[in-house]
């Protein structure tokens, strides 16, 4: 008979030299844990207890079967006042959910695709033929840029360059409120404090600007602050949302949807160029859609290949590789028992590059996603944004930037990564480059002349 209080295996002692080795390495480290004691195993840092999960059919049960009993966890939790659509829990949560999601339907994301095509347009007029670039610092500044449009409108004057900064400091909240005593250095780390950093003042006062701009006019706005000002519950339930709840949504947007966005879109460059063959497939795809024209929002659905390069590439190289969720009470997963308090870690990138659902998963295939059997693929097999009621609202908003930014650039552009060695990667927030990658632009034969 299987003992309930068993607790899964796992290193030994007080746990500094798992938190050297996360610190290091993130995703190397629970890689490791994997390879040494399996589906499930347990860790420790001084007083807090991690599980680190990697089946897909356990993942399942945290994010899904047994979602109400786990909050979101200590990430991204730092330096928020409000509870938001990311770190609020139970009635809060549900709330907010309510009156955003509204926010990322169809006719809302039509308009945000008209700025993200746009600016994906703006992006190249710089460019030159043979000229050499960073291709992620290209993609968090299209990222930045997007934000800027779509989140505040064209009548409100904002630097893209201002979200650069707030996100160092917010990171490093993030980073700060994961470890023994972070949150105490972060109370003491005055620099970054949002009161003393002028950067979060302009942010602040763009979305206080915003908000005025909503709450005074009588016609609908299509920027996502001014939606967020405007979102009702049509049962008449909830309150709307304040000016205070509003500011920290939407900086939690920006700080999930930035860098995560900016690096799918540099790894579905990366892997284009070190496939050309699929490259050239999406690329007939686009001139046969296209015709030599720059894309539209009735387009996206027509792009069938792009989109399979964007879920592919999101497939191997997920940006969000690692969910937290800590525990209510004490539970059971699998056949182990979970303490109360402990933070489990969903390493969601594990069932991606699962043999079992995933044929040659090392191999680069977006055609795997227009076969037929891929309809019969369990959805807890791919989660690069999350899963169950707490998924990423804004995962439409992120797959049709990532596609119609591959459609802009790559109809008239190849990229070419410089380098044949693998990009060194960081993984202890998001699976991304450490150091940039760079790459040569040149410019197709027959490319589009808009």
């Amino acid at each position: 008979m299987t003992d309930t209080k068993q607790l899964p295996p796992g290193p030994g002692g007080f746990g500094l030299v798992s938190l050297v080795r996360r610190l290091r390495d993130t995703l190397g480290f629970y890689l490791s844990l994997r390879e040494r004691y399996g589906s499930i195993v347990s860790y420790r840092i001084f007083s807090m207890r991690f599980y680190v999960v990697f089946d897909a059919d356990l993942i399942d049960e945290v994010l899904v079967r047994q979602a109400s009993s786990f909050d979101k966890g200590p990430a991204f939790k730092a330096g928020f006042d409000n509870p938001t659509s990311i770190t609020a829990d139970g009635v809060a949560h549900k709330r907010i959910r309510k009156l955003i999601q509204p926010v990322f339907f169809r006719k809302a994301l039509e308009g945000y695709a008209e700025k993200m095509i746009e600016q994906a347009i703006l992006m190249q007029q710089d460019w030159r033929d043979g000229a050499t670039a960073d291709i992620e610092a290209l993609m968090l500044a299209h990222a930045q840029n997007v934000i800027a449009k779509t989140f505040f409108g064209q009548d409100v004057g904002f630097d893209p360059k201002v979200i650069k900064e707030v996100l160092v400091a917010l990171e490093r909240s993030v980073f700060l409120s994961n470890v023994p005593f972070g949150k105490l250095l972060l109370h003491f780390s005055l620099p970054y404090h949002r009161r003393h950093n002028p950067h979060f003042k302009s942010l602040d006062a763009s979305i206080e600007a915003t908000f005025r701009k909503a709450r005074e006019n009588e016609e609908m706005r299509g920027d996502l602050v001014s939606l967020l000002v405007q979102a009702v519950d049509g049962e008449g339930v909830e309150k709307p949302f304040t000016l205070e709840e509003v500011r920290d949504e939407a900086y939690i947007q920006i700080m999930a949807g930035h860098e995560t966005i900016a690096a799918a879109m540099t790894w579905c460059f990366y892997h284009l160029s070190r496939n050309p063959h699929k490259r050239e497939k999406m690329e007939k795809e686009l001139a046969e859609v296209l015709q030599g024209r720059a894309p539209t929002v009735s387009d996206y659905t027509k792009l069938d290949y792009t989109r399979a390069v964007f879920d592919e590439s999101l497939r191997i190289s997920s940006s969000l590789h690692m969910l937290g969720r800590t525990a209510l009470d004490d539970l059971t997963i699998g056949d182990y028992h979970v303490p109360k308090g402990t933070v489990v870690q969903p390493l969601i990138l594990a069932p991606h590059l699962d043999e079992k659902y995933y044929p040659q998963p090392s191999e680069f295939r977006p055609e795997r996603w227009l076969e037929t059997k891929a309809k019969d693929r369990p959805k807890r097999a791919y989660l690069p944004f999350g899963g169950g009621p707490r998924s990423c609202l804004g995962q439409n908003f992120a797959r049709m930037e990532g596609v119609l930014t591959l459609a802009t650039v790559c109809q008239r552009w190849r990229v070419e990564v410089a380098s044949d060695e693998f990009p060194e990667v960081t993984t202890l927030v998001i699976y991304r480059l450490k150091h940039g990658i760079p790459v040569t632009l040149h410019k197709r034969q027959d490319a589009a002349s808009y």
